[in-house]
């Protein structure tokens, strides 16, 4: 089944499954007018890592390959993401590798479009997010050896137009204006998405309300989520559109 994508409607219920011309290794995909857009991470084995195909009558139009050393699956731990912000552009972070890739489906090629690069000796975790044509996040972590694991959560923005670069911090503006702190967050096809577990939300939430400066209404709306929350139960998710105004600037 791993060369099976199976559609659901929006209430749940199963339409139908398409016959992927290859085995599918935790694929991003993207369907327009019939045409089904797969990249995936791909084993020493495999034939392509990126290809196109008609859905209707299962011919493939394009295929990427033989995969690339540095985008064969490295170990368990791997993972691939694609943010799809920008119109048009198929961004593919791979763990394995330190770059954010585009998929240029016209040419049929995998170019390079994004990295950061540090001058240090310590362990450094990074991902990318493509707001638009021009503008990239890379969220930074550092490797404690105390804790045994990538801490901290800072943020460069980039824009490659005017070429300047700036530390932000990412706040949530229509929730108390916290900053995301420890809270994980994502953003792709022109949602910012938070995830956060409730040990996390509680906790950022108390600092927050800590704080000076913090508003009536702000500190009204942190209380009554804090009491509605719970150790152990479900996440809370917060879904909500890119602004528009990302399209041309970030500060």
């Amino acid at each position: 089944m791993r060369d099976r994508i199976l559609v659901y409607s929006t209430s749940g219920q199963f339409v139908k499954d398409l016959v992927a011309p290859h085995r599918l290794q935790k694929p991003k995909i993207f369907l327009s007018d019939g045409i089904l857009t797969v990249v995936h991470m791909p084993n020493p084995n495999d034939k392509a890592m990126a290809f196109q195909f008609d859905v209707n009558t299962g011919e493939i139009l394009k295929e990427l390959g033989p995969p690339p050393a540095h985008m064969i699956v490295q170990d368990f731990d791997s993972e691939l993401f694609s943010s799809r912000n920008a119109q048009g552009v198929f961004d593919i972070i791979h763990t394995s590798s330190d770059t954010l890739y585009q998929f240029d489906v016209k040419n049929n090629k995998l170019r390079p479009a994004f990295t950061v690069d540090f001058i240090t000796n310590e362990r450094v975790w990074k991902r990318y997010f493509q707001l638009n044509k021009n503008m990239f996040l890379a969220q930074v972590r550092i490797f404690n050896e105390n804790t045994q694991r990538f801490e901290g959560g800072e943020i460069i923005a980039t824009d490659m137009k005017s070429l300047t670069s700036s530390r932000i911090t990412v706040t949530n503006d229509l929730f108390g204006n916290m900053s995301l702190g420890s809270i994980g967050w994502d953003s792709h096809n022109g949602y910012f998405v938070i995830n956060a577990q409730p040990e996390d939300l509680m906790e950022d939430i108390e600092k927050r309300l800590s704080e000076s400066g913090v508003s009536i209404a702000d500190r009204e709306a942190l209380t009554q989520t804090l009491s509605t929350l719970k150790e152990g139960t479900n996440n809370v998710v917060f879904f909500g559109n890119l602004k528009r105004e990302i399209e041309t600037k970030l500060w």
